[in-house]
């Protein structure tokens, strides 16, 4: 049978996604036996999501560890949570307990086992998306199980679906933005480019580095600018405000702060921000200017390349 038959590339996907699964719900659990979280960001996140089940979502600190920090994702797994709950586990609890009983809340403890559970979720939607965004654009079969082969034994994109952090949340929605840019490759509707907008607006309130997926939708909107023409130029403006409306959406829509306090919320982002910037510098070099410091044109010697001089 030949590697390119139907069956064997089934054959090979199905293995693959196995062997993802495996390496990713391996471990899974590891530490939360012994109280141990391994990973320093994990008990404010688990505390945000305890505090966003239970209709709390604006909450100060007064500490920058805390306040201002992306806890988007977190906002996915609320809703996850609760309509598995509501649909699933309340159903069964009360099957097995008496109709007269609700399903009590979750403890705090609990949250860490439910997030790494929707973090190997994630990491398989990924794989699924990894193959489909391929599948799409390169018309070849061998190349997405290539990618899915690689994604597979990735040791980063393992690692974040071991921990109850928001770091999967990049991975996830950018792979979401991709996805929606290759229907609009094969029909350029406006929807397909606001949802990209808005899954990169996901990834940066699920962390701030995840607004560098803003590149992948600007390159791709910025080829419809060519060749410089009025008509080309009104639809590269059209689809470029299109998606930064979109990318502005999802970071409101994952970011209850701008819901109640936005003034606030951004002023502790800033703080954030520069915190991130400048952790663990000395003072002598955070206060140092963004550029160096060139002294006066008058001052600056450069090296006599010609005529040679006479002693050369």
């Amino acid at each position: 049978m030949k590697l390119d038959h139907p069956a064997v590339n089934r054959l090979i996907t199905v293995a693959l996604f196995l062997l993802a699964f495996y390496f990713r719900a391996s471990g899974l659990f590891h530490g939360l036996d012994e109280r141990s979280v391994f990973h320093p960001d994990t008990p404010k996140q688990i505390q945000n999501l305890d505090e966003g089940l239970r209709n709390n979502h604006l909450n100060y600190y007064g500490n920058w560890f805390y306040d201002g920090y992306p806890y988007g994702l977190n906002r996915m797994d609320e809703a996850v949570i609760r309509v598995t709950r509501a649909v699933v586990l309340a159903p069964l609890y009360r099957l097995t307990h008496g109709q007269d009983h609700s399903l009590p809340p979750p403890s705090r403890w609990r949250l860490f086992y439910y997030t790494r559970i929707l973090r190997l979720f994630y990491g398989m939607v990924i794989a699924v998306l990894l193959m489909t965004i391929l599948k799409r654009l390169t018309g070849s079969r061998l190349i997405s199980i290539c990618a899915l082969a690689l994604y597979a034994v990735s040791p980063l994109s393992i690692s974040v679906t071991h921990y109850a952090s928001g770091d999967i949340g990049i991975d996830l929605f950018l792979a979401f933005a991709l996805f929606f840019l290759t229907l609009h490759t094969r029909k350029p509707a406006q929807r397909y480019l606001f949802a990209a907008g808005v899954s990169v607006g996901f990834a940066f309130a699920s962390k701030y580095q995840g607004a560098l997926g803003a590149w992948i939708v600007a390159v791709y909107v910025l080829q419809h600018a060519f060749p410089l023409k009025k008509k080309t130029f009104l639809i590269f403006l059209q689809r470029g405000a299109v998606s930064a409306t979109g990318f502005f959406a999802g970071a409101f829509l994952f970011t209850p702060g701008f819901w109640y306090d936005p003034s606030t919320t951004w002023r502790l982002m800033r703080i954030n921000f520069r915190n991130i910037k400048n952790y663990t510098a000395p003072n002598r070099f955070s206060s140092c200017p963004a550029t160096p410091e060139s002294p006066p044109v008058s001052q600056t010697t450069f090296p006599r390349l010609w005529p040679p001089s006479a002693d050369s």
